[in-house]
């Protein structure tokens, strides 16, 4: 990738919502490529009962097969991918992990999925919020340095997440350039 694209190796990735758990899953599975990572509105736990149902259900909502990921929930693979888990992987890496509340904000207002968001996407981020609490908990039992951001307000939508990568941005800009 480096010689593809003319980078100097200096990594920091970022995802939101399912792609949030999938760019901390790739930080602690492979934490020598990565420098710092953002995860805005993902539930950072592959292993409690709660989350798995988040997860399964996210998937199924989509369409999806949630067996196809990582198999039944005995299948060691859900540990194996789980940022709760592999949390210790992050010591010495730029952190940003937010959530809002699920209670929608004037943003909600400018959403095309206005009403998704306001409904299905409520409750989804008040889900979500609790999971980042839980991963939030673990990184401060682990000593493992964070900036872990609640919102008053917001949704599982796209208005909350422009918002959020950009009051974020420091903290992955300050990893690549270090």
């Amino acid at each position: 990738m480096d010689a593809q694209f003319r980078s100097d190796g200096r990594n920091v990735i970022g995802g939101l919502s399912m792609g949030a758990l999938s760019a901390v899953t790739l930080t602690t599975r492979h934490p020598e490529l990565y420098r710092g990572v953002a995860a805005f509105s993902g539930c950072l736990d592959t292993v409690s009962a709660s989350a798995r149902l988040v997860i399964r259900n996210s998937v199924r909502w989509m369409g999806g097969n949630p067996e196809n990921m990582w198999g039944t929930d005995a299948d060691p693979a859900w540990r194996a991918h789980d940022p709760l888990t592999n949390a210790p992987a992050l010591r010495g890496k730029a952190v940003y992990v937010s959530a809002g509340s699920g209670i929608p904000g004037p943003e909600s207002l400018t959403d095309p999925l206005m009403p998704q968001a306001v409904t299905f996407g409520a409750v989804l981020e008040y889900l979500v919020h609790g999971c980042t609490e839980s991963f939030q908990r673990r990184l401060q039992d682990l000593g493992v340095p964070a900036t872990v951001v609640f919102h008053p307000l917001g949704t599982h939508s796209w208005p909350y997440w422009q918002e959020d990568l950009h009051e974020s941005w420091p903290i992955p800009e300050a990893a690549l350039t270090e």
